[in-house]
C-alpha cells in the first residue's frame, strides 16, 4: 500500500520542481542583457544581469537539491 504513496509523492515533488524554474526569469534576463548591450549604462547593468543569472541558477540548484532529499 505503501508504494502508490511514494509514487505520489515523487511526482508532487517533481511538479513543485518544474515550478521553482520558472524559464520565464531566464528570458526575462536575456532580455534585459540585449537591452543593456545598447545602453550607455552597460558597463554597470551587465555585470548585474550576470550575478543575477548566477544567483538564479545556483538558487535553484540548491532547492532541488532539497527537494530530492526530502
Amino acid at each position: 500500500m505503501e508504494a502508490p504513496v511514494q509514487e505520489s509523492n515523487q511526482v508532487a515533488r517533481s511538479a513543485a520542481r518544474r515550478s521553482l524554474m520558472p524559464e520565464t526569469v531566464l528570458a526575462t534576463l536575456d532580455t534585459a542583457e540585449s537591452f543593456v548591450k545598447s545602453s550607455p549604462v552597460e558597463p554597470m547593468a551587465g555585470p548585474t544581469i550576470d550575478v543575477a543569472r548566477q544567483v538564479w541558477s545556483t538558487s535553484t540548484a540548491t532547492l532541488h537539491e532539497v527537494l530530492a532529499q526530502v
